[in-house]
C-alpha cells in the first residue's frame, strides 16, 4: 500500500479570480466615392474618414482560495471574499484616420492603385492602482500596387507601409506604436 507521511495531504492549492469588465466601441467610417474617365483611362477616387473609440473599464482581483481534495472535493465550502485586487483602471483609445485613394485600370486588363493615409491616435489610461498613462501618435501611411487581369487570373505586386497603435495597457503603451514597410 502507499506510505503515509504524518501531515502529510493531498489537498490541491486553489485561487479565485474576480473580474468585472465592461468594453464599449464605437466605429464609423465615411466615405465619398467617385468614378471617372480621362480619355482612355478610368478612375475611380475614394476619400474617407475613419473614426474609432474603444473604452474598457475592467476591475481584476484574485484571492487564496480554500484547498479542495481532489479525491474528495467539497465545493460548498465557501471561497473568500476579501480579494486582492491587481488591475483597477479605465482606458481609452480613439483614433481618426483620413484616407485617399485612386484605382487607375487602362489597356488590356492593367489596374494600379495608389493610397494615402493619416492617423492620430489618443491613448488614456486612468489606472485607479497606479499612475496614469496618456499617449498620442500619429503616422502617414501609403501603398502603391500595380495588378495584370489575365483572364480569371491577377497577379499584382505592391509596396506600401504600417502603422499599428498597440494595445491599452500599461506596459504597451509605453513602447511606441508598430510601424513597418511591406513590399
Amino acid at each position: 500500500g502507499a506510505i503515509q507521511v504524518p501531515g502529510a495531504t493531498s489537498d490541491v492549492n486553489r485561487y479565485v479570480f474576480a473580474h468585472d469588465s465592461k468594453a464599449t466601441i464605437l466605429q464609423n467610417d465615411l466615405r465619398f466615392t467617385r468614378e471617372f474617365d480621362n480619355g482612355s483611362v478610368r478612375h475611380t477616387v475614394l476619400f474617407g474618414l475613419d473614426a474609432r473609440q474603444y473604452r474598457l473599464d475592467q476591475e481584476q482581483a484574485f484571492a487564496v482560495g480554500t484547498p479542495l481534495d481532489p479525491v474528495n472535493p467539497d465545493y460548498s465550502v465557501a471561497q473568500p471574499t476579501a480579494l486582492f485586487t491587481y488591475i483597477d483602471n479605465i482606458s481609452t483609445q480613439k483614433q481618426l484616420g483620413l484616407y485617399a485613394q485612386d484605382q487607375i485600370e487602362w489597356g488590356d486588363g492593367w489596374i494600379a492603385t495608389v493610397n494615402g493615409r493619416f492617423d492620430v491616435v489618443w491613448s488614456d489610461v486612468e489606472d485607479h492602482l497606479g499612475s496614469d498613462l496618456d499617449r498620442r501618435d500619429d503616422a502617414f501611411t501609403w501603398r502603391l500596387a500595380l495588378a495584370k487581369r489575365i483572364g480569371d487570373v491577377t497577379p499584382y505586386v505592391t509596396v506600401g507601409t504600417y502603422f499599428n497603435p498597440q494595445t491599452l495597457s500599461q506596459s504597451s503603451l509605453l513602447a511606441d506604436p508598430e510601424t513597418g514597410h511591406q513590399a
